[in-house]
């Protein structure tokens, strides 16, 4: 997270300076004070869509898991991420393998999660249940780990291959 908001204080400043220097280029010989008022108004607004840009690229979709990967039979796979208030988890997913081609997912903040991993009951905000494929779109809704799990405790001998494209996405600002 302090990541993402280092870049994106980046690209505020790349941007900001890009048109400083674009004013400065333009109009940095004009004396006429009311022409001079003009172009303050004119950069303020230059300004205020800089910062737009800037809360849209903070606002950028993140993978959460690799495209392609395989959970050996008996086992979980996960991935832990920290989330802001308000972050959207979406995307899709599907396994083969094994006779039935199953897994099982769910989010969930990751003491939930580690309960779960451990044979006992969590409290989710995704669980796909037994199946071949599936898609999610749900909001977390603040400030935690959470973990995203793949499940194939049920085959004792089949590692089942996932293909996915599941992504996370701030929302909150």
């Amino acid at each position: 997270m302090k990541r993402t908001r280092h870049l994106n204080f980046a690209i505020l400043r790349r941007v900001l300076r890009v048109i400083t220097a674009m004013l400065r280029a333009v109009f940095g010989s004009i004396a006429h004070e009311e022409t001079r008022m003009r172009h303050v108004r004119v950069a303020s607004v230059l300004v205020l869509v800089a910062s737009a840009v800037a809360l849209v690229a903070s606002a950028q979709e993140r993978k959460l898991v690799p495209a392609e990967f395989v959970v050996r039979p008996g086992l979980v796979r996960y991935w832990t991420f920290n989330a802001a208030a308000n972050t959207r988890i979406a995307g899709r997913f599907r396994a083969s393998g094994g006779a039935g081609n199953d897994i099982v997912v769910i989010i969930a903040e990751w003491n939930e999660c580690e309960n779960w991993i451990n044979g006992h009951a969590p409290r989710s905000y995704y669980h796909s249940g037994k199946t071949t494929n599936g898609r999610m779109n749900v909001m977390v809704p603040g400030q935690a780990q959470y973990c995203i799990a793949f499940d194939n405790r049920m085959s004792t001998t089949s590692s089942k291959e996932i293909a996915a494209d599941i992504t996370r996405r701030d929302e909150g600002w």
